[in-house]
């Protein structure tokens, strides 16, 4: 009997459980630390975890109520007592009841395996320390400061009381370098940057090195950006978070705490000026950070279209929420993507003042109110033909009133969980600056 298994039997056998899950992740990460060109630590790190939820259903105040707890198990500790521990603990919870996935699910199977990465992970680690030393070294004036690299690959089976057995695995590539940048009479300055992909072919490191080096040369001469309203074109690592708003908005935790402001049928912004946003949830984008054929509860991931031409279409939710509303269930959003605009990457930036924006601090809108605001890392002001690095200063806005106004790019860029416009252009922005 497999070690899941016996886990099963274990919980199947202990008394005044409702309901159970397991969720196992093993994986194996083969790691390269570099301090400049030089290898500082090689290792390989191997996990087997089990991630234990137990369910008790009771009734409180004359209504049935679902209590939950989750522990983490290796093996070689004492299964019998954790999971009683967790059991105590759960009937002091009380939640509105919800079921568990069943067997018998349907699932998409996109594609998540890298074999060179899973079979030969020291070899791709290799060519990614190449690619990286190669754009550094073609870069003058740019040293490289520092790097990890990370090659994953790891298997997740869920199993549950009602029967369901679902497994997937996994790959998965880390590499986080900084550069340092240096012109005569000023300071090194730096940039640094972590990218994730599924396949080595879409990590294309040496191109983000190169953009990089861009960010730092541009920061020893960047100035203050202007105080005042600026059309504003966002791209680069500012489309990551971007549509974060709409995303949670859309979500069944929004609707259930009732908190969300979309309604189906309804426009997602009032009295839009600009083009009307069409926003899909895609758990099978190939090479999506984000894509996977089931979530933590394994439930199959469907594609949604959430938005299309700026009315609200239907929620995400995972299978607890789904069940609390009567909807059915998706999964929580996966890849965002985005359907480009009709607008030509010229045609974005025409008119001027503009403000370019691609690097924050921190750009994250309040889920519940749509308030932003981000510091600029790298930026450039683009009026008259002349292109002036900026940074420092913040821009500020909701996104109600901010995709009023919004134009998205007809070039399409994918990042790690984002396929969409590769410029968004929203108009009237305030700006904090000199």
């Amino acid at each position: 009997m497999s070690r899941i298994d016996s886990i099963a039997e274990t919980l199947n056998n202990h008394v005044g459980l409702s309901a159970w899950q397991i969720r196992r992740v093993r994986s194996r990460s083969n790691q390269l630390y570099l301090i400049g060109h030089e290898t500082e630590s090689k290792r390989t790190v191997d996990t087997d975890r089990y991630a234990i939820t137990v369910f008790v259903e009771r009734e409180a105040e004359g209504r049935k109520v679902l209590g939950e707890s989750e522990c983490l198990y290796t093996p070689g500790e004492e299964l019998k007592t954790k999971i009683g521990q967790s059991a105590d603990m759960a009937a002091l919870v009380a939640n509105e009841p919800f079921m568990l996935p069943e067997a018998g699910q349907k699932y998409e199977l996109p594609e998540t395996v890298d074999l060179e990465i899973k079979e030969r992970s020291d070899a791709v680690i290799d060519l990614i320390m190449d690619d990286i030393f190669s754009a550094v070294d073609s870069e003058k004036g740019v040293c490289l400061s520092a790097a990890e690299i990370y090659a994953n690959h790891q298997d997740v089976t869920v199993l549950n009381s009602r029967g369901l057995r679902v497994e997937r695995e996994e790959t998965e590539i880390y590499a986080e370098f900084v550069v340092l940048a240096g012109r005569d009479k000023c300071e090194e300055v730096e940039a640094g940057s972590a990218s994730r992909a599924r396949f080595y072919n879409k990590l294309k490191i040496g191109n983000t090195v190169k953009e990089y080096a861009g960010y730092a040369f541009d920061s020893l001469t960047a100035q203050l950006p202007p105080t005042g309203r600026f059309d504003v074109v966002f791209s680069g690592e500012a489309l990551d978070t971007l549509f974060n708003w709409f995303t949670v908005q859309a979500g069944g935790v929004a609707h259930y705490q009732r908190w969300s402001r979309f309604e189906e049928g309804i426009p997602v912004v009032e009295n839009p000026e600009g083009e009307r946003l069409t926003l899909i949830s895609n758990p099978i984008l190939l090479g999506g950070m984000r894509t996977r054929s089931f979530d933590v509860q394994g439930l199959p991931l469907r594609c949604l279209e959430v938005i299309r031409d700026g009315i609200f279409q239907a929620r995400t939710a995972s299978k607890r929420y789904a069940d609390y509303l009567g909807i059915p269930p998706v999964g929580d959003f996966a890849n965002v993507e985005v359907a480009p605009g009709v607008m030509s990457k010229d045609e974005i930036f025409q008119g001027g003042p503009i403000l370019h924006l691609c690097r924050f601090s921190t750009f994250e809108p309040n889920g519940v109110t749509g308030s932003f605001s981000g510091e600029i890392r790298s930026g450039w002001l683009i009026d008259k033909g002349q292109r002036t690095p900026i940074k420092g200063g913040a821009v500020t806005g909701n996104m109600q009133e901010a995709f009023r106004r919004a134009y998205f790019s007809r070039e399409i860029v994918q990042r790690e969980s984002y396929k969409g416009p590769a410029y968004v252009k929203l108009c009237g922005l305030d700006i904090g600056g000199e």
